[in-house]
This record gives structure tokens, sequence and C-alpha cells, in this order.
């Protein structure tokens, strides 16, 4: 998107500090970001939010590689077949951990950018990114809250308790079975 138009929608998922705050906000266009030098870039990526726009695909991937290589966690977002790289970029695991998410946008999304992602956006509304984001930091926090015995043992006595009742089901002849849906 033009400047404005991503400086606009970064406000109102509060990426960036509003209007009347008076901050200077940090908003680039891919190529006008990769002319400055690799110093002042890492100086500029690891000092708080900034927005970009009208990135090529390969400064989405170059700017992902250098976000986790300062250990940070990105999130690519695409709809389009050009972003897809940047998208596969994104769901790079190390020892099955995924440090960073490729969300393609699922109205507007091609097939390619959704196979490509992690995740799709069902409503291709960037606030229910920050909505999920937020859940999920709160299921992290109460997760560490719980005893390291408790944070075992519920998982695992839920999908017994539903394996159980499943089971039980199809002895008796409750269950649809694949036959049922034929």
């Amino acid at each position: 998107d033009a400047r404005d138009t991503a400086v606009a929608i970064a406000r109102d998922v509060n990426i960036l500090p509003p209007k009347s705050s008076g901050e200077i906000i940090k908003a680039y266009e891919g190529r006008e970001f990769f002319q400055k030098p690799e110093i002042e870039q890492l100086s500029l990526i690891s000092s708080g939010n900034m927005v970009f726009c009208r990135a090529e695909p390969s400064d989405k991937q170059s700017l992902i590689k250098m976000l986790q290589a300062l250990g940070e966690i990105p999130a690519m977002t695409g709809d389009g077949v050009n972003d897809a790289p940047a998208l596969q970029q994104a769901r790079q695991f190390y020892f099955n951990i995924s440090y960073s998410i490729g969300v393609a946008m699922g109205i507007a999304g091609t097939e390619v950018s959704k196979e490509a992602a992690d995740m799709v956006l069902a409503d291709d509304n960037f606030s229910t990114i920050v909505a999920a984001v937020e859940e999920g930091r709160c299921i992290y926090a109460n997760m560490q809250r719980l005893p390291l015995d408790l944070t075992l043992l519920h998982p695992i006595s839920r999908n017994f308790t539903e394996t159980a009742i499943i089971m039980e089901q199809m002895w008796i002849g409750l269950a649809p079975t694949r036959r049922d849906n034929l």
C-alpha cells in the first residue's frame, strides 16, 4: 500500500501511536529502507515498531531474516503470488519451534499465498491478528503461572476423557463411522 494508507492502518490497530501523540513514526518503502547502510537498518529495526510499504518480495525476505537474526518473532502478511516466498521464509522452524509466522489474506489472497502461509486470515482484518496475539499472550501467561505437573496433566487428562467418550460411543454404536459419512 501507499505509505499514508499503511500508516493509517498501523495506527488503527495500535502498531503506531496516534497522530495526536506527536511521536515520530518510522514508515519506509522497501527500497528506501534498503538504501540505508546496514548498521542504520539494524538500528532502526531494533528500536521499536515500524511500518513497511511497497516492499519487493526480496525486501520482505531480507526483513524477516534481519528480524530473526535479532531474536525477534516476525509476522509477515501477504495476499499475492509475489508474497509467497516471504510467507514461506516466515515458516522456518528450528528444532520444531516456529520463530515467525506467515499470514495470508483469506478473502483477497491467492491460493499460492494461502498455501505458503502458516495461517489464513478469514476476514482480511489486521485487528484480528492483534486480537489473536493478545489472546495467545494471555494463554501463555496463564500456562506460566501453573505448576509444571498441572501444565502437563491437564491436556493429558482432557485428551484421555475425550478419547474414552469417543471409544464408548463407538462401542455402543452412537459415534458416526466413515460409512455413515459416505
